[in-house]
Parts: C-alpha cells; sequence; structure tokens
C-alpha cells in the first residue's frame, strides 16, 4: 500500500512540504471519514495528540468531538502500549499485525536481551 501511495505522491512535481501537506490532509480526511460513521467524539492520544497541524485539519473534516487529555495520560498510554507489545514479544506471541502496517504476515518483531546477574 505504501509503495502505490508513494508512487502516486511522486508523480507530481511539488516541494517536500506540499507533498507532506498531502499526506497529513489524506490522514486527516480518512480518519475524519470514519469517525463520522460511528460516533460523536474521539480521543486522540499518543505521538498523534502532540501533532497540532493534524488534530486541526482532523478538526476541519469532522463534526465529532475532538477530545486531547493531558500529557500524563497520553504518555501513560504510549508507555502501556510498548509494555504490551515487550509482553507479547517475550511471550513469542505476534506484536506486528498485518492488519495495521500492511505487510503480508503477522510477525514478532523486537529482540529481548537479557542481563547477567551481579556476582557478591
Amino acid at each position: 500500500m505504501e509503495e502505490k501511495f508513494l508512487c502516486e505522491l511522486n508523480k507530481f512535481s511539488i516541494s517536500v512540504p506540499d507533498k507532506l501537506n498531502t499526506v497529513c490532509e489524506h490522514i486527516a480526511f480518512q480518519i475524519s471519514k470514519q469517525t463520522e460513521k460511528k460516533k460523536n467524539k474521539m480521543m486522540i492520544t499518543g505521538g498523534g495528540a502532540y501533532n497540532t497541524y493534524l488534530t486541526e485539519r482532523i478538526k476541519a473534516y469532522t463534526s465529532a468531538e475532538i477530545i486531547i487529555p493531558d500529557k500524563q495520560i497520553i504518555e501513560y498510554k504510549e508507555a502501556l502500549i510498548f509494555a504490551f507489545l515487550g509482553l507479547l514479544r517475550f511471550e513469542q506471541k505476534n506484536n506486528t499485525l498485518a492488519s495495521v502496517t500492511g505487510a503480508k504476515t503477522d510477525s514478532i518483531g523486537g529482540a529481548i536481551y537479557l542481563g547477567e546477574r551481579a556476582t557478591q
């Protein structure tokens, strides 16, 4: 999917800022399209919550109420997600889903490094 998207975008002789803006508009439009079908409220968390430009573009496309929690909740959620991904890796379960990444198959990403016990 990414290859097709970038291939299409690169057909145009426009500046990198214009390309980035096009991508941002596309993301905002696609997110808003999904929210219109489901709920009238949307919470933005994780790294995306710090992207004020993207947040404003989503607001421009949707009538849903946009909720951005405080920094502590944003950071806490991000930490929980990565801890969960680490747990899945430790249990040798898929933590990278094809439905999210566009890969052909689900996979187990990451590496585990075990420290040595201190000698006394």
